[in-house]
């Protein structure tokens, strides 16, 4: 399954989702703080937010089989974090649980605008897709 074509199409379709609906955020007035950060004061913004919930637990689970099909670091040259993109996306993944953790209990150890930042890099997951072999 971690290798099968139909789940990598699978991803494929739910990054692009994932970036679309990325570009439905509204930066209005009525919809941002005082630091220009969105909030869930607009309808958009907050449909946005609990897709992004579910777009974490999509690619939550496509690592971690990923993980247990390869494995993880060690054990040949093919297990998970030795794959640049795959490395990518365990930074992506790992970074977008943690604004979620910090947004769902409103702490902010460190800046939310910073992790946000790696959400945007999503869409290069595509990239391994097209890739010349």
């Amino acid at each position: 399954m971690a290798v099968a074509p139909s789940f990598d199409n699978f991803i494929l379709g739910m990054i692009l989702l994932n970036a679309l609906s990325m570009a439905f955020v509204s930066y209005d007035l009525k919809c941002v703080d005082m630091d220009n950060v969105p909030t869930n004061e607009c309808t958009s913004n907050m449909i946005v937010g609990i897709f992004e919930y579910f777009f974490n637990l999509i690619f939550l689970f496509e690592m971690v089989v990923k993980i247990i099909g390869k494995g993880f670091y060690f054990g040949g040259s093919d297990t998970y974090l030795k794959d640049p993109w795959s490395y990518l996306d365990f930074v992506v993944v790992i970074s977008s649980i943690v604004g979620t953790v910090m947004e769902i209990f409103e702490t902010e150890f460190i800046n939310l605008s910073v992790i946000r930042i790696f959400r945007v890099l999503r869409p290069l997951k595509v990239r391994p897709f097209y890739s010349i072999k």
